[in-house]
């Protein structure tokens, strides 16, 4: 099956390749090689929250009983994976890899 687009649709699809689907991966690799990757895969974990949130808020949309279960579900997986962080267990990243190679 042969799909074709029409000029709008592949100018709205470079748009959000070159928007927001690009500033993403800009974001996160430069997260990634700057910041601690316990804490950004902890905050990455906020995504599908934020999203079901706003999906509510601006889009009309109730939220039920199993999104809020979700969303509860996600923050506590967050603060649990971030326990080690939160205890004051901070330890540069190096450290970590270096006493895994040894």
């Amino acid at each position: 099956m042969i799909l074709s687009f029409s000029a709008w649709e592949w100018f709205l699809l470079l748009i959000t390749g070159a928007g927001p689907m690009g500033a993403a991966f800009f974001t996160w690799d430069a997260a990634m090689k700057m910041g601690d990757p316990r804490i950004i895969g902890s905050l990455s974990y906020m995504t599908p929250f934020t999203a079901t949130l706003f999906l509510a808020i601006l889009g009309g949309h109730p939220l039920t009983w199993i999104s809020v279960i979700a969303m509860v579900s996600i923050v506590t997986g967050a603060v649990v994976g971030s326990l080690d962080l939160i205890r004051g267990k901070q330890h540069a990243v190096g450290e970590i890899i270096a006493q895994e190679t040894s």
